[in-house]
């Protein structure tokens, strides 16, 4: 059966989430330097990502909520100094700004979704916050499911279960490609979807598999 549907993930996927988050967390702990000196080149962006990380690894596979999880992820930073609510709240704005700025989308990206619009139906499913406005490439696509809207976060199949109901199509006709193997690759064929697993770094090693968006319109069936 033809796809009618293409279907990215986001971070890692179109943008560099890596990139985006290290700049912003990196202006962040400069921030945090000024107004309390004594936290000076105590941590590093890598520090704060476990810290992230930990907190988030308590919600196992349900969404995380992720605004509330860096915000957690600052209290702790901001504990030696005694900051107040507001000032956590302040330095989770100024991370969140800097965040969102100035988006790193990969080079093979809009040429991909150019080739493809208007030969297919365009959407994103996603278990981060990386909107598709804040990033140029909301014209491209037709719907949005993100984890914490949802309720069901990859790799439950649930996700792109509900994606296909809410578009109105047969899994058969879906396809979804993604950075993560077993979230948005292992996780779509069990809800019946087409997969193709996007490997930047390492080039395509075998069937199933992509190094660069601007050869996915060719791989795509029907």
């Amino acid at each position: 059966m033809p796809a009618a549907w293409v279907f990215f993930d986001v971070d890692q996927t179109l943008c560099d989430f890596a990139a985006m988050m290290h700049r912003a967390l990196s202006a962040s702990l400069s921030e945090i330097g000024s107004r309390w000196p004594e936290l000076s080149g105590r941590y590093r962006p890598d520090d704060l990502e476990a810290i992230r990380d930990r907190l988030a690894d308590a919600y196992g596979d349900r969404p995380v909520p992720l605004v509330a999880v860096r915000r957690q992820m600052f209290a702790e930073v901001l504990a030696p100094v005694g900051a107040s609510a507001a000032q956590i709240d302040e330095i989770t704005e100024h991370y969140l700004a800097i965040r969102f700025a100035e988006p790193v989308i990969f080079d093979d990206v809009r040429p991909c979704l150019e080739l493809l619009q208007g030969s297919y139906q365009l959407g994103v499913i996603t278990n981060g916050n990386s909107k598709l406005d804040s990033l140029g490439l909301d014209h491209f696509f037709a719907v949005e499911f993100a984890a914490e809207a949802i309720g069901f976060a990859k790799p439950d199949p649930r996700i792109f279960t509900h994606a296909a109901r809410s578009v109105g199509a047969d899994p058969a006709e879906l396809i979804m490609i993604g950075d993560s193997y077993e979230k948005d690759v292992v996780a779509a064929r069990r809800a019946g979807w087409r997969a193709l697993w996007l490997r930047r770094d390492t080039g395509p090693t075998a069937a199933g598999e992509i190094g660069d968006l601007r050869a996915l319109p060719a791989l795509l069936p029907g």
